[in-house]
């Protein structure tokens, strides 16, 4: 909780974005997230984790969007039009996210 540039919060992002990028493997990751109103801590996979089942046609990546690869990211959002919707509880700060670690195999 802190005021920056017109805001009553600050947040962060760790993203492996250009610099680890995986098409394949299996991601372990051991965090301890923090928990409150207005939070919204977060561990993804860009593009994100399965939902769905569907043959791989070996079209085109329109038709099979999962051979690229995947960059990792993780985050705590403050506020927002989602996590913050039923607004922020001031009295939770501060908080943290904290990574054990991150683990990936291919």
């Amino acid at each position: 909780k802190e005021n920056f540039s017109g805001a009553k919060y600050t947040s962060t992002r760790l993203a492996s974005k250009n610099k680890g990028d995986w098409q394949y493997g299996r991601f372990e990751i051991k965090a301890k997230l923090p928990a409150g109103r207005g939070l919204w801590p977060a561990v993804w996979m860009l593009p994100t984790i399965q939902f769905h089942q569907y043959p791989n046609t070996h079209t085109n990546s329109e038709a099979w969007p999962f051979d690229k690869p995947f960059h990792l990211l993780l985050n705590i959002a403050i506020g927002g039009n989602w996590g913050g919707k039923f607004g922020v509880d001031d009295s939770i700060f501060p908080q943290k996210m904290e990574i054990d670690y991150v683990r990936v195999y291919q």
